[in-house]
């Protein structure tokens, strides 16, 4: 959960506009933190392409996690796919394509459009999706391919606000509480690959 604290005297001197945003950006922390959850979810698949924090991302990495998942003799892993990268691991899948750029002339089509708005579309079937929380140490960084119905998100009590009111701090204050109750869970580990490649911060 996450707790703000607000004393009447501060209550009294903000304005309402700023006032009212406190409920919003509580809940965005608590966003935030269930996304980072998730997150932690990929390091648990078993199996990880390139697997080093050294190898830059190709689409091969991409498409050969897509087909270790529909083709493993356990249970393929049903669609629809996803492919959760951070925005420095997506940023080689876009040099890949634009690698020409400069060298020949570039005709209206896949390429002069990643060069116009970077990549977001589909990889062997995998949408990719770009997730800024998922950290990156070290100029690594982790991310996955996987079948969606691999990771399963178990909802508990739906998300609420409790307003405690606090005499003893500051001359009166409101302590306000939000709480989220979850749990994410792995279905079949051969449903999901762990992306785990180079992270530099891009320069060029």
């Amino acid at each position: 959960g996450i707790q703000t604290l607000i004393t009447d005297r501060v209550a009294l001197r903000i304005s309402k506009t700023a006032l009212a945003k406190t409920g919003g950006l509580a809940q965005n922390a608590v966003q935030r933190k269930k996304n980072d959850d998730g997150i932690t979810m990929f390091d648990g698949f078993s199996t990880s392409y390139p697997g080093s924090g050294s190898t830059t991302l190709a689409s091969g990495h991409i498409s050969s996690a897509i087909a270790v998942i529909t083709g493993n003799s356990t249970e393929p892993g049903n669609p629809p796919y996803r492919c959760v990268l951070h925005g420095f691991q997506l940023k080689d899948i876009d040099d890949e394509i634009v690698a020409g750029v400069g060298t020949y002339p570039i005709d209206e089509g896949l390429t002069a459009r990643v060069f116009k708005e970077r990549f977001r579309g589909m990889i062997a079937g995998a949408q990719l999706y770009e997730d800024g929380n998922i950290p990156t140490t070290g100029n690594e960084a982790k991310g996955a391919v996987f079948a969606q119905e691999a990771i399963v998100l178990v909802e508990g009590r739906a998300p609420r606000a409790v307003a405690v009111r606090k005499e003893e701090i500051g001359g009166g204050a409101t302590a306000v509480y939000h709480y989220d109750e979850y749990a994410y869970g792995e279905r079949l580990d051969t449903w999901g690959v762990e992306i785990h490649s180079d992270a530099t911060t891009p320069t060029s």
